[in-house]
């Protein structure tokens, strides 16, 4: 009786929730530290090469996944990211009852225009297949926290990160491109100007350096619509985009 109601349990299970273990980790291997030998023993061979030495496809047969793609560091052979293909779709509230999760640490949109949002103390990503988190989930990913949270950040131009318009917590509207800033006000009449860079990828922090002598050290919201920090003198500074 007791085998035929863990059996019954088991397959509620796999029903309600994907067939992932947790996060972190897939069926034992697990990003940056587990190896491509670790998932040709677990998995099997891989069924097709994507990337040669980088990317691989495994058979999804049994795991009720539609497709396992596995990314490797292409010198050590260390498994950087584990990509899931759910057979069917799936909402973010059951990933987040499932594996805990809470506030994504990076939201940012997809280079195909999707969302996708990281995770770093579960070593998570979830990409959607739409561009708002009411989208059912694409792909699930267990990833390396190590290196997919620089990657997130500094994979992309930061220019792709905090440039636009912005409205500054004086009033100003500052706007930011890759080449520098710039400050007006009210009127359109340019107020300062200045330049900027990154301080700490994997902090999302920006220092910003005005001709009129301040000095805003900033980091960005998850995302990507905020800032806040404080200038030289610990004076508080913040901004908000303003999304046209």
């Amino acid at each position: 009786m007791r085998k035929i109601l863990f059996l019954f349990l088991s397959l509620f299970l796999l029903f309600l929730f994907p067939p992932f273990s947790f996060s972190g980790v897939y069926k034992d291997l697990e990003p940056g530290i587990s190896k491509k030998s670790d998932a040709d023993r677990i998995l099997g061979k891989p069924i097709r090469e994507i990337v040669k030495g980088e990317r691989y496809g495994y058979d999804p047969k049994g795991t009720g996944a539609q497709e396992i793609n596995i990314s490797f560091n292409k010198q050590t052979q260390v498994i950087e990211g584990i990509e899931i293909f759910p057979e069917s779709p799936t909402t973010k509230a059951k990933y987040q009852k499932f594996l805990g999760l809470k506030v994504p640490t990076v939201t940012q949109q997809h280079s195909n225009g999707n969302l996708l949002e990281y995770y770093a103390d579960e070593g998570i990503a979830l990409l959607y297949s739409g561009p708002q988190d009411t989208s059912p989930i694409a792909i699930f990913a267990h990833v390396n926290p190590l290196t997919f949270l620089k990657k997130a950040v500094e994979g992309k131009p930061p220019t792709e990160l905090i440039t636009g318009e912005w409205r500054w917590f004086n009033g100003l509207i500052v706007e930011i491109t890759g080449g520098g800033m710039v400050a007006k006000d009210s009127r359109g009449n340019m107020a300062d100007s200045g330049s900027w860079r990154v301080i700490d990828a994997s902090k999302r922090k920006f220092e910003m350096k005005w001709r009129a002598g301040w000095t805003d050290t900033l980091t960005l919201s998850p995302d990507n619509n905020s800032l806040e920090g404080t200038n030289q003198t610990g004076g508080h500074v913040s901004a908000k985009r303003i999304i046209k």
